[in-house]
Order: structure tokens, then sequence, then C-alpha cells
């Protein structure tokens, strides 16, 4: 069985991306003292910060925030709602095209070898 959460999302989600080579132009792990965060509000209304997962570039251009997750709580959502929002308002400044997925870890062990081509297909998390 395949992880993606704890330390083999590390290790197994990047070496998947990275083995898409038709459209994956750049790929990196954020840790948080990158200090990329996005914020958002907790269930409570406390003002929180949202450390996406990955980034990638395809070859065309898109740029994509990637988040792989194991459970879906009332906070997850908020963050997913929070970095929908901030790829639209980086697409608008930027002038780039910026995505969000979600890469929940059921449809990860399902896929096995999913490239981000075939993640994007099958997810239902996109901006």
């Amino acid at each position: 069985m395949r992880r993606i959460r704890g330390q083999n999302d590390r290790l197994i989600f990047p070496r998947t991306l990275s083995s898409d080579g038709r459209n994956l132009g750049a790929f990196s792990k954020l840790p948080e003292v990158f200090g990329f965060a996005i914020e958002y509000t907790d269930p409570n209304m406390n003002l929180r910060s949202y450390y996406p997962d990955f980034v990638a570039v395809e070859q065309d251009g898109t740029h994509w925030l990637l988040e792989t997750k194991g459970q879906e709580t009332p906070e997850v959502q908020r963050k997913d709602e929070a970095a929908q929002r901030w790829c639209e308002d980086a697409t608008v400044l930027t002038g780039a095209q910026w995505r969000y997925l979600k890469v929940p870890q059921k449809l990860f062990e399902q896929l096995q070898a999913a490239t981000l081509t075939d993640l994007v297909a099958t997810s239902g998390s996109l901006l």
C-alpha cells in the first residue's frame, strides 16, 4: 500500500510526478521554511497559515499548487478554498495560469503510478 502522507509523501509523490516527462517542466517540494503560506480562516474563524505541499510547472507554462491529503475535514475544505482563491489571484496578477490540485490518498493509491496528467484528469478538486 502506498501512503502519501507522512514520510512517504516526500518520496513517492515526487517520484511519480517526475516520471511524467510529457508535460512536467519543473517540480519542487515546498518546505515550510521557504515561508510560502496562504492565509485562511479555520472553522472557529481564527486566522491560520496553510503551507501547500508541492509546486509544479508544466512545459506549457501552467503552474500548479499540489496538496496531498489523507483525510477530509472542515478545515481542509477551508484550505482548499483559500488555495483556489490564491490561484485565481496569482493568475490575474502574473498573467500565468495557476491551478490548484488536491490529490486524495485513496485516489493516489488507486492510480498507483499516476502522472500529473492522470491526476489532473481524474481529480474533482481542480480550479
